[in-house]
This record gives structure tokens, C-alpha cells and sequence, in this order.
């Protein structure tokens, strides 16, 4: 064995290039040899949510200590103007006061007026949401199907204007050629007809040939279109008719303007070519006439053409079933318009000062008639209650409002926890280093539970409901810019939430729409429906896979 390995030395040292491509050679053949064993296609595991409705609590947070004080100042909030009126006092300095208690009123009509449109235009909303998921009543289905029938009665109308006024032209024109012509020609109704006015001679030989020639085109036309008219329907096309209808009125008002032209010619002397020329003037305004009226006739019948097909496609549109995305559409203007509503209303709210909390009147600084703006202190009151003073960044600070409840937790104190409510918030900031922080004081009540002033607190305040909406888990949304999606896991059914699987394909990424999220959730507001299965986590495993669908993983 030794002699065997030293031998293999001497080779590899002498034999270096052909050592290095065996030595990768055996490699392949062990790693290759390894995934036939072992090995198999690695699959993807995924961990499944399911798209959920429920209500959304939207919070900010803030920190800060217990103050030893117990005094609330209230002032005018949000969007007073900055010479608002105080219209009413309702409280006098030493009054009893409880939660919610209103204390003095500032005079706000267009916050008012602003509520009772944003209540119409929510009450509007409603009903075009209810007429998309409702469908048609059976009176709208009735008034398209009138005015189908209406529009239909108006075409076939039209098109049987238009066939009398095509009939009635091609009498006109054969009494024309006939009575007005016939006495220019020797024989007019033969295949060969001589014109010419009797003891008179036309200068112009080329006009004479062109209206022979047009005499011979007319004596075949005629009874052709005559046929034509015979044969057809009122309730067909008359497109065809009318054009050669119009086309062989032209025909003959040349071949009377050719005849106008040539007496025009004819020696002075000639009293025959003056008596025709009048006759020949009154046949030739007849067929202009005729020509105006078919074409008349012809733009009433595709004018009511246009009129049955509008009125088709609204009797399709009216009995056509609500689309996901009309209805999609109606649920966003709803949301939208009740989203306003809500503003409308805390801005209305906001004319209303009231007590936060139990307590007694310590001050009122104003009277009915004074001019009051966001820094006015209006009242003050005192309460039993403890109060937490914190410090909230602007973003967070534009959302909170008096009266909001707030939840309230000690540092010092694991496991105490306090319900409180929302105070008092500066309407002005601080500015330090530049990021601007608003004071805010919360009332909660714990005082039989060890809180001291001074003590550290955390606070989060409820600024927002979203109820009964679509929620996914954020860890299932992915944002690039405007643009959110989540993975969807068709095909997949019986899996438990929390479940891990694995797929040979991959989920459908679906496009979404999103609203308002938490810590834990993100609301749905288009793209998934309540139920679906989508992925939450994506991990990539080594799992030998069979060919397509769920593989493996709990609740699968």
C-alpha cells in the first residue's frame, strides 16, 4: 500500500497538468454521483396567510413621564380659523364637569356646511354602490327596451320615407324626360334617337352627339330602375338603391343641362328653341329637388340607423350583469366618500370644546362674543386623574385629537398597564436640532397600581378604525414605489394559516392596491378577495420535489 502511494506521488509530481484535469474530473463524477443519490429537483417553500376582513386600529406612539400636576388647559383645536367667535359658555368657574361634557361652542357654518354636503355626497355614493352590485330594475330594463323599440319604429319609418321619395323621383324624372324632352327628338324611345330642333340648326355638333348619347343611356335606365324600386323592401338596405337613385338623377339633370346649353346656340330666329327652354327649366329645378330630397331622406334613415344602435348597446349595457371591476370601482368612491365624511365631521367636532375627562372648572377665560384662535386658553380644569406628559414627532402629531383613547405603559412597572385618554396637545411645536416635536397630555387612572410622577411612559393613542376591511399580513406585500403586490398561491387549497409548503411553481404575483397598515397588518382595498391563500414568507429549501402542486408542510 505504501509502495502504491509513493508511486502516486512520484506520478502526480511528474505528471502535474494531467493530475490537475483528473483531479476535476473526479470531482463532477462525486458531485453529479451525489444529486442522482441523494438529490432531486430543490423546490421553494413558502409560508401561507389567507387574506382576511376584519378592522384595522390605526396608533401612534409616543414616551415621555407622569407629571405631578393635575391641571388641563383646553384650547380651540385643528382648523379653528384665527378669529373664530365663541358663541356659547356652557360652564362657570367651580362647575362639575364629566368625560365629554361640552364646555363652550366656537361658531363654524362652513365646517357645517361642509358636514351636510360630505353626509349627501356619502348618501350618493351609497346608491350608485347599491344600483352596480343591485343590477338593473325592471323599470330601467322597460324604458331601454321602449326606447329600442321607439328607435326601431323611427328607422323603419325613415326607410320607407326614403322609398317613397325614391319612387316619387323616378316619376318625376320619367314625366321630365318624357313631356320635356320627347318633342327634341324624332324617335326618343329607340336605341338610335335624332335630336334637333325643327327649322333650326344647333352651332355646337359636340353637344348634340353628348345628348344622344345621354338619351340612349336614359331609355336603358329607366325601366331598370324602375324594376329596382319595384322589388324592393322598406325593411332591407336602400343604401344601393339610393346611390344608383342619385347617381341616375345626375345622369339626367346633365342631360337636361346639355340640352339648355345647346338651345342656347341655336340662331336667334328660332322661336321652338325658345318655348323649350322655358319647359326644360321647369323639369330641370323638379330633379334638383328630387336629388335634395333623397339625400335628405338618406341621412334621416342612418341618423335613426346610428339612434337603434346606441339604444341596443344601452339595453345591453342596462341588462349586462355588474363587472367586478364597476363594482370595485363604486366600493372605492363609497370608501373615498366616507373617508371625507369622517374628516367633514372631526373638523365639525373640532367647534365643540369639551371636557376630556371628570373633574372641576378651575377657569373660564372667555365670554359669548370673544375672539378666540388655536393658542386661547378657553378653560381650564382639574381632576384626580394622572396625567402623562409625552412628546409626539409632527407626522404623528397631525393625527391625534382631544378625547382619542390611549394606552399607557411603565417602564418601571412590567406588566401595569393604564387606559387613558387624550388631554391636551400643543397646537404650537418645538423645534430641536432641527425636528419639530409637539407635547401632548394624556389622563389615565392608576393610581392604586404604584405610578409616581416622574415615572417613564410609553403611550399609544388610537387615531383610526379601518372596519371591515381586507387585511394581509405585511410580511406579504412587497412595494416598489407606487406599485404593491402579493404572491397568490392559486391551485393550493387546504392549507392552514402558518403552514409551510412547497411548490415546484411559482405563486402568481397579483397587482393590489393597498390602504392603511399597523405593525402587523396591511389593509386590501383592490386586487384579492377574502379567503384567498397567498404566501407570507419565502424560503428557499432542498426538498426533493415531485412534478407540480403542494409537496409538503403542515396542514397541506
Amino acid at each position: 500500500m505504501k509502495n502504491i502511494y509513493t508511486k502516486l506521488i512520484i506520478w502526480i509530481k511528474t505528471h502535474q497538468v494531467a493530475a490537475v484535469f483528473a483531479g476535476v474530473f473526479l470531482i463532477i463524477v462525486l458531485f453529479f454521483g451525489y444529486k442522482t443519490v441523494f438529490g432531486g429537483s430543490s423546490a421553494t417553500s413558502y409560508v401561507v396567510g389567507t387574506v382576511t376582513k376584519g378592522d384595522l386600529v390605526l396608533t401612534v406612539n409616543g414616551t415621555g413621564q407622569v407629571e405631578a400636576e393635575n391641571q388641563v388647559d383646553l384650547k380651540p383645536q385643528g382648523t379653528t380659523q384665527s378669529a373664530s367667535t365663541i358663541t356659547a359658555v356652557d360652564v362657570k368657574q367651580g362647575d362639575k364637569v364629566v368625560t365629554n361634557q361640552l364646555i363652550a361652542v366656537i361658531g363654524n357654518a362652513s365646517a357645517l356646511t361642509q358636514l351636510k354636503q360630505a353626509q349627501a355626497n356619502v348618501e350618493s355614493a351609497q346608491a350608485s354602490y347599491d344600483k352596480v352590485v343591485s343590477g338593473a330594475t325592471v323599470q330601467s330594463i322597460a324604458v331601454s327596451q321602449s326606447a329600442v323599440s321607439s328607435s326601431q319604429t323611427s328607422l323603419t319609418n325613415a326607410k320607407q320615407s326614403l322609398l317613397s321619395k325614391i319612387s316619387s323621383s323616378y316619376n318625376d324624372a320619367s314625366s321630365v324626360v318624357t313631356t320635356d324632352t320627347n318633342a327634341l327628338f324624332s324617335n326618343p324611345n329607340t336605341i338610335n334617337p335624332k335630336y334637333g330642333v325643327s327649322n333650326s340648326n344647333s352651332t355646337n355638333s359636340q353637344l348634340v352627339i353628348n345628348i344622344v348619347n345621354e338619351r340612349e343611356q336614359i331609355n336603358a335606365l329607366l325601366p331598370q330602375w324602375n324594376s329596382s324600386i319595384g322589388t324592393a323592401d322598406a325593411t332591407g338596405d336602400l343604401t344601393t338603391l339610393s346611390s344608383v337613385s342619385t347617381n341616375n338623377l345626375n345622369t339626367i339633370l346633365q342631360y337636361l343641362n346639355d340640352i339648355l346649353s345647346d338651345l342656347t346656340t341655336y340662331e336667334t330666329n328660332s322661336s321652338s328653341a325658345a318655348t323649350y327652354t322655358g319647359s326644360i327649366n321647369s323639369g330641370r329645378s323638379t330633379i334638383m329637388s328630387d336629388i335634395s330630397a333623397v339625400q335628405s331622406a338618406l341621412q334621416q334613415v342612418t341618423t335613426a340607423q346610428s339612434s337603434l344602435a346606441q339604444s341596443n348597446a344601452s339595453l345591453a349595457q342596462t341588462t349586462a350583469p355588474a363587472r367586478s371591476e364597476d363594482i370595485a370601482s363604486a366600493q372605492a368612491s363609497l370608501d373615498n366618500s366616507k373617508a371625507a365624511l369622517q374628516a367633514a365631521q372631526n373638523t365639525y367636532d373640532q367647534s365643540f370644546i369639551r371636557a376630556p375627562f371628570s373633574g372641576v372648572v378651575a377657569a373660564v377665560n372667555v365670554s359669548v362674543g370673544a375672539v378666540v384662535d388655536t393658542n386661547t386658553v378657553v378653560a381650564s380644569i382639574i381632576t384626580k386623574q394622572q396625567i402623562a406628559k409625552i412628546s409626539l414627532n409632527e407626522v404623528d402629531a397631525a393625527q391625534v385629537k382631544i378625547g382619542q383613547t390611549a394606552k399607557v405603559t411603565f417602564n418601571a412597572l412590567p406588566g401595569v398597564t393604564a387606559t387613558g385618554t387624550v388631554a391636551q396637545i400643543d397646537t404650537i411645536g418645538t423645534v430641536t436640532q432641527g425636528v419639530v416635536s409637539y407635547n401632548a397630555k394624556i389622563a389615565f387612572d392608576a393610581s392604586d397600581q404604584g405610578v409616581k410622577p416622574g415615572m417613564s411612559v410609553s403611550v399609544t393613542i388610537a387615531v383610526g378604525k379601518d372596519v371591515g376591511v381586507l387585511l394581509v399580513p405585511n410580511s406579504a406585500v412587497t412595494s416598489v414605489g407606487s406599485n404593491s403586490n402579493v404572491l397568490v398561491l392559486d391551485g393550493v387549497s387546504g392549507a392552514a394559516d402558518g403552514a409551510t409548503i412547497s411548490l415546484t411553481t411559482a405563486p402568481k404575483s397579483v397587482s393590489v392596491q393597498i390602504g392603511d397598515s399597523d405593525n402587523k397588518n396591511t389593509v386590501i382595498t383592490s386586487g384579492l378577495t377574502e379567503g384567498e391563500l397567498i404566501v407570507t414568507h419565502t424560503v428557499t429549501g432542498a426538498t426533493k420535489a415531485a412534478s407540480g402542486g403542494l409537496l409538503s408542510g403542515p396542514g397541506a
